[in-house]
C-alpha cells in the first residue's frame, strides 16, 4: 500500500512541482513536503475558565458576546456566588476597622500604665510609695502590654481575613487574560460551567496555519522555509514562512478525504506565519483545514 505521505505529497505535487527538460541528465529533483494544516491564532485559542474548584461554578452574568474586542483584565463572567463573597468582604473591613479601634485603645492605655509604673518605680526608690503600690503599676503596665501585643495579632489576623475575600471576589469573577476577541461563549446565565469552560477568545491580530508534517519529513523542515497554502476548494494560493517547529511527535488530527490516507499519521505540528492579506480572508475560518506545499 502507497503510505499516506507519499500520497499527500503526490496530491499537493502541482502546487510547487519542479521538472527537468526531457532528455536532460540533470540531477533528480528534490521535492517539497505536502501536509494538511488548519487556520490558527498566532496567540492560541484560550479556553477561558474559572478558578472555582472541582465542583464548577454557577454563572450569574456573561459580560461579553460573541465577537466583541477585549482588553486584558475586562471582567467576562461573573458567578453566583459574586454577591455573598461582596458582603463577606463588607463584613471583613469592618471587623478590621473594629481591630483598628482596639489596638489605637490598648496603646493608649500600654502608654498610660507605663506613665504610673515608671513614676512609681522612682518614687519607690526615694520611699515614697508603698511596695503594694509599686507592685500594683507594675501588674497593671505588664496586663497592658499583654493585651496591646494581643491587639496587634488581631490587627494583622483582620488584615489578612480581609485579604483573602478580596482574593475571593477576585474568584468569583472571571476577567480576560489577554487583548483580543471572544470565539465563542460556552456557558449562559443560569449555567455551570462545563469541561468546555465559559468562553473562548483570541488574538485575531495575526493568524497562521499549523501543518502537520510527517514525522519522516520533519528534518527537511527548517525555520524560515518559504511555503504556499491552499484551500481545497479554491484556487487561491497565500504565502506562507515556516516560523518554528514543534518539539514532539503526535497523532494526526486532520485527515484527508482520500480514503487510502493514513488516519492514525504520526505528525509534528509546524507553524507557519501567514501574509497580512490572508488575515482577512481567514478571519472568520478559525480551524478550517488547508493544504499546505512547503518548498525545499
Amino acid at each position: 500500500m502507497i503510505a499516506a505521505g507519499a500520497l499527500l505529497q503526490a496530491r499537493l505535487a502541482p502546487l510547487a512541482a519542479e521538472t527537468s527538460p526531457p532528455n536532460s541528465a540533470a540531477p533528480q529533483t528534490v521535492m517539497g513536503i505536502g501536509a494538511l494544516g488548519r487556520i490558527e491564532p498566532m496567540s492560541r485559542v484560550i479556553h477561558v475558565s474559572p478558578d472555582q474548584g472541582a465542583s464548577g461554578a454557577v454563572i450569574s452574568e456573561i459580560r461579553v458576546r460573541e465577537g466583541q474586542d477585549v482588553a486584558k483584565g475586562d471582567v467576562v463572567a461573573v458567578f453566583s456566588d459574586y454577591e455573598r463573597r461582596r458582603t463577606e468582604i463588607d463584613l471583613a473591613a469592618a471587623e478590621f476597622a473594629v481591630s483598628t479601634a482596639r489596638l489605637v485603645a490598648a496603646e493608649a492605655e500600654f502608654k498610660k500604665a507605663q506613665r504610673d509604673y515608671d513614676r512609681k518605680n522612682s518614687l519607690r526608690l526615694s520611699g515614697t510609695v508603698s511596695a503594694f503600690a509599686f507592685d500594683e503599676a507594675e501588674l497593671r503596665s505588664s496586663k497592658a502590654k499583654t493585651d496591646l501585643e494581643a491587639m496587634r495579632a488581631s490587627l494583622k489576623q483582620s488584615e489578612a481575613n480581609l485579604r483573602l475575600k478580596k482574593l475571593q471576589l477576585l474568584q468569583a469573577q472571571t476577567a480576560a487574560p489577554i487583548d483580543g476577541t471572544i470565539l465563542k461563549i460556552h456557558a449562559r446565565a443560569g449555567e455551570r460551567v462545563g469541561d468546555k469552560g465559559i468562553l473562548d477568545m483570541a488574538d485575531l491580530s495575526s493568524l497562521e496555519v499549523v501543518a502537520e508534517v510527517y514525522e519522516a519529513d520533519i528534518a527537511r523542515v527548517k525555520a524560515g522555509q518559504a511555503a504556499v497554502v491552499r484551500l481545497p476548494s479554491s484556487e487561491a494560493a497565500y504565502e506562507a514562512k515556516v516560523r518554528m517547529l514543534g518539539f514532539t511527535v503526535e497523532k494526526n488530527l486532520m485527515n484527508s478525504t482520500d480514503p487510502l490516507a493514513d488516519r492514525d499519521a504520526r505528525i509534528v505540528e509546524v507553524r507557519l506565519t501567514l501574509s497580512d492579506s490572508a488575515r482577512k480572508d481567514f478571519l472568520h475560518q478559525i480551524y478550517r483545514q488547508v493544504q499546505v506545499h512547503i518548498a525545499p
